[in-house]
């Protein structure tokens, strides 16, 4: 056989090798991705007297929630970059109560 029969063949086994090694990586990372874990739910206690009430009011203004989420937790849109995206923040007044960690 030629000199370039075998520099054809030299390349399509490399370019099949790395097609193989493509494929490979991605069927490994789509299983990695996809893997669901389980893990057991606790109850936590929620306090509702007014000195926790006070301590979260007080977390929440230290970590400026406020700055994105309004005045009063209703949301709207927290801030825009370049006048092209607008990244919007949720009514987490309305959100938090509908948490629970019961099944």
């Amino acid at each position: 056989m030629a000199k370039k029969t075998y520099i054809k063949r030299i390349a399509l086994g490399i370019i099949l090798l790395i097609v193989l090694a493509l494929v490979t990586v991605y069927i490994w990372s789509t299983v990695i991705l996809n893997k669901a874990f389980s893990a057991p739910l606790t109850e936590v206690h929620i306090p509702n007297d007014s000195a926790s009430l006070r301590e979260g009011a007080r977390l929440a203004h230290i970590a400026h929630c406020g700055d994105c989420h309004g005045a009063h937790f209703s949301g709207g849109i927290g801030f825009k970059v370049n006048h092209v995206v607008e990244f919007v923040c949720p009514n987490i007044t309305g959100i938090i109560p509908t948490y629970s960690m019961k099944n």
